[in-house]
């Protein structure tokens, strides 16, 4: 029940227009994107759960369950209900495993949107190279 009500607090957090703010601006920037601005909320969250605890209960008489960030995220695995973020994820395993053939698939350069091929033109046949895919997510 306590997890929930973090998570509740992650929630009404994150949908702030200071945090939505924050994450927008947060991918403009070379240096950090919109998970470290998430990342903090959720520190803050078990920051706001242990202080409260602490006023709640007294300093000294108050020996409190140590949850943390880790607790946070895996609750809010267990609770899609709440968390939008896991129940919206469209992410899944794919199909490939090493030694399979590369699908040449379309894709956005990063430089200047231009479209382009994973292996180079569409008849491209890779079959006497090897490819190594490292991929990442551009917000």
């Amino acid at each position: 029940m306590v997890l929930e009500g973090m998570l509740r607090r992650e929630v009404e957090l994150r949908t702030s227009t200071e945090i939505m703010e924050a994450m927008e601006e947060a991918e403009k920037s070379d240096a950090t994107e919109w998970m470290d601005v998430a990342e903090k909320v959720q520190h803050q969250v078990v920051q706001e759960y242990h202080e409260k605890q602490r006023q709640e209960h007294g300093d000294e008489s108050y020996h409190f369950e140590e949850l943390g960030v880790h607790d946070l995220r895996l609750a809010a695995l267990r609770h899609p209900e709440i968390a939008f973020w896991v129940r919206f994820n469209r992410a899944r395993q794919g199909k490939l495993k090493v030694g399979d053939k590369a699908p040449n698939v379309p894709l956005l350069q990063v430089r200047d949107g231009q479209p382009a091929m994973l292996l180079g033109s569409e008849s491209c046949d890779n079959d006497d190279q090897r490819t190594v895919v490292v991929a990442g997510s551009l917000s």
